[in-house]
């Protein structure tokens, strides 16, 4: 009788390194079938990790370990900690953008960890569209526009590593209170930045004022010493004291 997968996140020593190691190496040139593959064992550990209500944080290369094991080939690091801080500032990409991080924020991180494998592929070309679109997916900026769990991830992934037939590029349509909105943002960004020149210019303009009547004082000042007067200028200025 065939033994059960150990899940992608079961504690116990392991050997390997980690992707943020392959990565450096490989530039990001990873085949799009092969990250395809890893990041649906990296969603495996994720859909482990989140049936027990816990979410990971921090899902990022440096915390995937590669290995050996056929039964376990990525290994989750620090998975479900409590308390796990935020990412370090060089691993802010993979990071979501809404605190508290949950389970969909371990969603956007994978689909992160797709980008970073996906970059290019071996001939140097963008990866296939079907990838893009599980990428677009994954780290949508609003939580609820990603997929509702890796489970589903998975099904995304699976589609595109076959031939992408039922993935289409998501455009959000525009209701005509969205395309108000956009204009109304337009014409502010614009007054701000007209603001924004007026002030510069006023700032200069004023500096040159500024600069040019310095300059005019220094001028009479030395035209004064020069003269015949140089001795009553003194006085008048404390300087022949």
């Amino acid at each position: 009788m065939p033994q059960p997968r150990r899940p992608p996140t079961a504690p116990g020593s392991t050997s390997g390194r980690t992707l943020a190691a392959e990565l450096a190496d490989t530039l990001g040139n990873s085949a799009p079938r092969t990250a395809g593959a890893l990041v649906t064992d990296v969603l495996r550990g994720l859909e482990h990790l989140h049936a027990g209500g816990l979410a990971h944080g921090g899902v990022r290369p440096s915390n995937i370990l590669l290995t050996d094991d056929l039964d376990r080939p990525v290994v989750l690091l620090d998975a479900g900690l409590p308390g796990l801080p935020g990412p370090a500032a060089d691993d802010s990409f993979f990071a979501a953008p809404e605190r508290p991080a949950d389970a969909r924020s371990d969603l956007y991180g994978a689909g992160r960890v797709l980008v970073a494998m996906l970059h290019h592929d071996d001939d140097g070309r963008l990866a296939p569209l079907p990838y893009l679109v599980v990428i677009q997916r994954l780290t949508a900026r609003d939580p609820a526009e990603r997929p509702q769990d890796a489970a589903a991830c998975i099904a995304l992934l699976r589609d595109a590593m076959t031939d992408g037939s039922t993935l289409r590029p998501e455009m959000p349509p525009r209701t005509p209170e969205q395309l108000e909105a956009l204009r109304r943002r337009e014409e502010e960004q614009q007054a701000d930045r007209a603001r924004q020149e007026h002030f510069t210019r006023m700032f200069l303009e004023g500096h040159r004022q500024i600069s040019a009547a310095q300059a005019r004082a220094r001028m009479a000042e030395e035209k004064a010493q020069q003269g015949p007067l140089r001795g009553l200028w003194g006085r008048l200025t404390g300087k022949g004291q």
